[in-house]
């Protein structure tokens, strides 16, 4: 298990396409420095404590297509559960299912909205 602050120096692995450090105890703000990882693709740092805001710097993955942070202390900015099931089938079953895997799973206490034929939504029949 890991502990205390991410390291800065964690930014300047400019070949990583993943980082899933989920489930240990770190703390503090995320690096800045993480928006060097242009390659990044997934991005997993759930339920640790981090805190403060989500560093701008993020908005430079451009590959990123994946990312968990939830269960931490961060500011500025809202969890909304939209559960689809169009994108690689990650969410058989009802809208309740859903739900109910959330609060379960993740201790959700962030609004979960009702499944959505999101392609059609977005004009991608």
């Amino acid at each position: 298990m890991l502990e205390g602050p991410i390291p800065e120096f964690l930014g300047n692995l400019a070949s990583v396409l993943e980082l899933h450090l989920s489930y240990n105890k770190l703390d503090g703000r995320i690096p800045d420095s993480l928006g060097n990882l242009v390659s990044l693709s997934s991005m997993d740092l759930d339920d640790n404590k981090l805190d403060g805001g989500i560093p701008d710097s993020l908005g430079n993955l451009r590959s990123l297509s994946y990312l968990d942070l939830a269960a931490n202390i961060l500011e500025g900015f809202e969890i909304l559960a939209c559960p689809c099931n169009q994108f690689l089938h990650q969410e058989p079953g009802t809208s309740q299912e859903a739900e109910q895997f959330a609060c379960t799973r993740f201790k959700a206490e962030y609004p979960i909205f009702q499944k959505e034929d999101i392609k059609k939504a977005l004009g991608e029949l």
